[in-house]
Order: structure tokens, then C-alpha cells, then sequence
């Protein structure tokens, strides 16, 4: 969905579609402005003290051996990243991400995949069912086993990532199994390019299911992430 103004009503958009693309949004203004005025942006410097990791964070293209092992790119490089929940090795996972901009490619694109795709091919039994626990120990804090399908705020939410969750019974490895080998199938995938800066993509992250297609071998593509925990409005 495309927004080229602000007549119509962001938190509408993202419940009707799981997603919004604002072509060319306010470039002009960074990227921490607009997360600010647009939701409560999800502040790391506060929330997770002394991890380094910023409330706005730079997603570039790299090489494996370019980045620390917990990050995608050490795994996958240039290469595609598969579909994912942002952060779902948290307890609950953070409700919105947004992308934004900076330097844009025309040879990569941002994959989306409507939660309502998984729950429908997989069933709702398997993966009420289906346990995991993050892939590492957190100096924060071991959250448990985490349920794929979860509940907060009277709203229900789906997590995945294949990375960051391991198995732990028959439901959850045939989830993975499942999800390793057939989402390219979905015919409810979606492709977003962002080319100019300001290109705004904000995603239900309980919704939606999100990836990279692969990358260039020189990239150039510069995006910027926030994460915030729920929609005010648009700026």
C-alpha cells in the first residue's frame, strides 16, 4: 500500500494490509524525527544499557566476514535473507519496524509474507503447539520456551526465524522444516524496492514476515531501522 500524503490514516493501513510504503516520505527529516512523531520508538540505549546497539540502527549489505556472528549478514552475506520476525527470540517481540531510505538499489528488494499464509499452509494446531527457545542465552535474561503463535494486549501475534529459534519438540521441527523448504511458494509474497531516500516501508512485525532478497556483490544500499511499540500518527 502507498501513501502519497497523510490524509489517510497509518494505523488503518497496517490493519488492513500488515504493511505501508510512503514513497519519498518527509527525506528531508532523519529517521529518529519521524520514528518519534510517527510511534513510540523502542529506545535500546534504555532498555538494553551498555549493549551498544542504537534505537535507530544502519542495515547495509555485507560480507560474512565483515560483522559479528550474531548478525545476518555474518550468516547469509550478499545473500537472501530468509523470511523473518524482527527480534523473535525476545518474549514478545517489538510490534512495528520501520525502513527508511538512505542510499537506495534497484537490485534488491524488501520480501514481505502476511502471518495469515503461514497459519493457513502450516495449520493453527501444529504451531499453538510448536515450541522454541532462542538459539543463545541472553546476558539479559533467559526468556524460556517461546510459543510461535502468541498473545499481548488483546492482539495475536506469529514469530519466526530460523536463525535465532531452535526446536524444541515434533511441532516446532516440522514448522522448520516446512518453512525451510517452502515459502518461496506463497503466492501472498510481496516485494518492495526502496530507491529514493525518504522511502518509508513500516511493518506489523506480529503480521508480517519480512526478508532480503540477495544483494549485489558492491553494494550500495543504505537503509535505516527503528522499531517502535505502536502507531500515533503521520507526520
Amino acid at each position: 500500500m502507498k501513501l502519497n500524503d497523510c490524509s489517510m490514516d497509518l494505523s488503518r493501513e497496517l490493519q488492513d494490509n500488515g504493511y505501508v510504503f510512503i514513497p519519498h516520505w518527509h527525506s528531508i527529516r532523519s529517521t529518529r524525527e519521524l520514528a518519534d512523531i510517527t510511534g513510540t520508538i523502542v529506545d535500546f540505549e534504555s532498555l538494553l544499557p551498555g549493549s551498544g546497539i542504537p534505537s535507530v540502527q544502519t542495515l547495509q549489505p555485507r560480507k560474512e566476514h565483515e560483522l559479528p556472528k550474531n548478525r545476518y549478514s555474518c550468516v547469509f552475506g550478499l545473500n537472501e535473507f530468509p523470511l523473518h520476525t524482527d527480534l523473535a527470540h525476545w518474549a514478545i517481540p517489538p510490534r512495528y519496524l520501520m525502513l527508511r531510505c538512505i542510499n537506495g538499489s534497484n537490485d534488491v528488494t524488501t520480501r514481505l509474507l502476511p502471518a495469515s499464509a503461514v497459519i493457513g499452509a502450516i495449520g493453527h494446531a501444529i504451531l499453538t503447539r510448536a515450541l522454541f527457545k532462542p538459539r543463545r542465552s541472553s546476558r539479559h535474561g533467559n526468556v524460556g520456551l517461546l510459543p510461535l503463535l502468541f498473545s499481548s494486549n488483546y492482539t495475536n501475534g506469529l514469530r519466526w526465524d530460523s536463525l535465532f529459534l531452535t526446536p524444541m519438540n515434533a511441532a516446532a521441527r516440522d514448522v522448520l522444516d516446512f518453512m525451510t523448504g517452502n515459502v518461496g511458494n506463497f503466492n501472498e509474497l510481496r516485494e518492495i524496492t526502496l530507491i529514493l531516500p525518504g522511502d518509508t516501508l513500516i511493518i506489523d512485525n506480529w503480521r508480517m514476515l519480512h526478508g532480503r532478497s540477495k544483494a549485489v556483490a558492491e553494494p550500495k544500499r543504505v537503509i535505516e531501522r527503528a522499531y517502535l511499540s505502536d502507531i500515533k500518527s503521520c507526520p
